[in-house]
């Protein structure tokens, strides 16, 4: 009987030693997780304020609500930030000159094959067109650099963060890519990859460009 009660007494003691290690790593997972949420909410807050800054003109958005780009019509009118130069991009500033419009985002496959084709196009086309890139994701201006970096993109990659631009363009999937002529108006669109040769095409078939 001793050595049953012995063995019981041992037991309750570990099963007690078990239980209260086993408090005592859970609280510390916890304590941990929660100061990780913190030091996450602080860094969150830095950026978006530090953005908003940044991007304080996309208030001045010219966007109408309910305002819908449609082909044979003028393309709505924006006001967004270059993520890389700060400067304030404004669509109709570009009038006179052909553009082409592209919606994108980092984690989208044929946005990476599509985009270097399109820097061909402004590379060989110089200041006779406009090519701008336009995030789709609402992706934070640090993600848009080091993206843009790393395609070795020239053009203006614009942070559309209410995501107001890449609605009024109908956007739902991406990439999209708009042909906007000399006069503003909006002559045709491609959702899904693009390349060179094909954006070629549509630029002297739509009168945008003239052949050689």
């Amino acid at each position: 009987m001793a050595t049953a009660n012995s063995s019981f007494k041992t037991f309750i003691l570990g099963t007690s030693g078990l239980i209260l290690l086993l408090v005592v790593i859970l609280s510390g997972l916890i304590w941990y997780a929660l100061g990780e949420q913190v030091n996450k909410n602080l860094e969150t807050h830095s950026v978006t304020a530090t953005e908003s800054k940044e991007e304080a003109p996309q208030n001045q958005g010219l966007i109408t609500p309910g305002e819908l780009a449609q082909i044979g019509l003028p393309a709505p009118d924006f006001l967004l930030i270059d993520a890389f130069t700060g400067k304030k991009i404004k669509l109709s500033d570009y009038g006179g000159i052909p553009i082409i419009l592209n919606f994108w985002a980092s984690w989208c496959g044929p946005c990476k094959i599509e985009l270097p084709e399109l820097q061909a196009i402004q590379v060989k086309y110089g200041t006779d067109l406009v090519v701008i890139g336009v995030n789709g994701d609402r992706e934070s201006l640090e993600q848009i650099r080091y993206f843009g970096s790393k395609l070795n993109l020239t053009f203006g990659l614009l942070r559309d963060p209410k995501k107001e631009v890449t609605k009024a363009y109908g956007v739902w999937g991406l990439p999209k890519t708009l042909f906007i002529d000399q006069a503003g108006v909006i002559r045709k669109q491609y959702t899904g990859s693009i390349n060179q040769e094909v954006v070629e095409k549509e630029l002297l078939a739509l009168g945008i460009i003239v052949s050689d």
